[in-house]
């Protein structure tokens, strides 16, 4: 598995609101927790989409949302 880095992930993000403006992170983060992470919460998940936090679950957020945003 590639390790998926916060910039992709805000890059894909960005992306897709341009089609959809829809598509935030809060509502990334509804499709995260859906797939497994259901204790995450909005500044915690922030922050590893910001970079600033990239230990413990954060590749498997990273993952996560990369899988989502295809």
């Amino acid at each position: 598995m590639n390790e998926v880095s916060a910039l992709q992930v805000r890059k894909m993000l960005s992306n897709l609101q341009l089609i959809d403006k829809t598509k935030t992170q809060r509502w990334l983060l509804k499709e995260v927790k859906k797939r497994g992470f259901l204790t995450l919460h909005e500044p915690h998940f922030s922050a590893i989409l910001n970079g600033i936090y990239d230990a413990k679950q954060a590749p498997k957020v990273l993952q996560t949302c990369h899988s989502v945003l295809k």
